[in-house]
């Protein structure tokens, strides 16, 4: 999570998918041969470049607000979805999932 939470519920939407075409092997392969030999070397931090701290499997920019520097471009929203099925894309804008089946989940009065 980019910020503490003070909440009691907390949701999030996290879609995984192949473009078409996708090579499952090339990618594979690109991802044993990206990372260098020398990833593990020391260089100092550019100017103007945020400070990264790494704890366990998390991270952290503590020069920014909420640790976390991304947030100051982020698209908030607080309160009920403005509808059933509906979430906000990265550009703000409300959008239907549009997946098979939900409007089995509806009451029916909504339908």
């Amino acid at each position: 999570r980019p910020k503490k939470f003070n909440g009691s519920w907390y949701s999030s939407l996290f879609l995984h998918y192949y473009p078409v075409g996708w090579d499952a092997h090339k990618a594979d392969m690109d991802n044993h041969f990206r990372v260098p030999p020398t990833w593990y070397d020391f260089e100092p931090r550019p100017e103007g470049l945020e400070e990264l701290v790494v704890i366990e499997t998390s991270v952290k920019e503590p020069e920014c607000e909420h640790e976390w520097c991304a947030m100051k471009s982020t698209s908030k929203w607080s309160g009920p979805a403005e509808e059933f099925g509906t979430y906000m894309s990265t550009d703000g804008v409300w959008r239907k999932l549009n997946i098979k089946g939900m409007d089995e989940h509806l009451p029916k009065d909504e339908l």
